[in-house]
């Protein structure tokens, strides 16, 4: 088995330890049974993660403390969180929590970042069909985790997917902290809906659409190629209305502004 990318990379005003560089294959899996059900093996995961651990804490880094893992079904529904990576058993994904904590300046703090398992593979990029998911770089030394956000992306296609904590106070940065968690655990199945949907798109305009869906709560999992269509050309002749309608209220404005005078 590799070892893990051990660089050390400068991102902004903050420094961080690559969680892992791409995909690590973890060797053959197990042939589960049902057709949905990606190869893994249990031992190996648990094995990487403690490689991973031991790495971090080497460079004193971090300090993982709590490992949560997730399984998504073919249709992006995703399975209760849990401490055992059984939850993969019928998944077609995996993703792993991995909460750690770290020094910021003189005060501990806590954060987590995200692995994807597919097919045997785990790592902090998931591709297929030429895109690429991954979450936001592992925060540490002077920052906060109040926010994180998953990218999608295919060449200059991008679709950035945000959660975020409104709180502004550092007393409660670790009830945000695990806030955020529960509830990026509890939605991760979107970002999986919303990587499967992405792949029907060819253009940024129609990403942009994708993510007005996500904003809106509205429902993308059985979102075909035709009623996504539908639905983009609905939009954007809405959009086209508003902006004639906001056009004819300026030149209303302009015509009556000497009569007001």
């Amino acid at each position: 088995m590799r070892e893990p990318d051990n660089r050390i990379k400068q991102i902004g005003s903050h420094t961080f330890f690559m969680p892992i560089s791409k995909v690590k294959p973890l060797t053959s899996g197990t042939g589960r049974h049902n057709i949905y059900a990606m190869e893994y093996n249990p031992k190996k995961i648990v094995e990487a993660i403690d490689v991973l651990r031991e790495t971090y804490e080497k460079n004193k880094t971090i300090k993982i403390y709590s490992i949560d893992y997730i399984g998504i079904r073919e249709d992006g529904g995703s399975t209760p969180s849990s401490k055992f990576p059984t939850v993969f058993d019928h998944a077609k994904y995996g993703v792993v929590f991995i909460h750690y904590s770290y020094w910021r300046v003189t005060q501990e703090d806590n954060s987590f970042f995200i692995l994807f398992l597919k097919d045997n593979e785990l790592g902090d990029t998931i591709e297929e069909n030429g895109w690429r998911m991954f979450f936001d770089a592992p925060i540490t030394t002077f920052n906060v985790t109040r926010s994180r956000s998953c990218h999608i992306e295919k060449g200059n296609l991008k679709l950035t997917i945000h959660f975020k904590q409104n709180s502004t106070n550092d007393l409660l940065s670790l009830l945000t902290y695990k806030c955020l968690s529960s509830f990026i655990e509890d939605k991760i199945g979107i970002c999986f809906q919303a990587f499967k949907a992405a792949q029907n798109c060819t253009t940024q305009q129609e990403l942009d659409f994708l993510n007005e869906l996500l904003n809106r709560n509205q429902e993308i999992e059985n979102l075909n190629k035709q009623l996504f269509w539908e639905k983009l050309n609905c939009f954007y002749k809405e959009k086209a209305i508003e902006g004639y309608k906001e056009m004819l209220d300026e030149i209303k404005d302009i015509v009556e502004t000497p009569y007001k005078k």
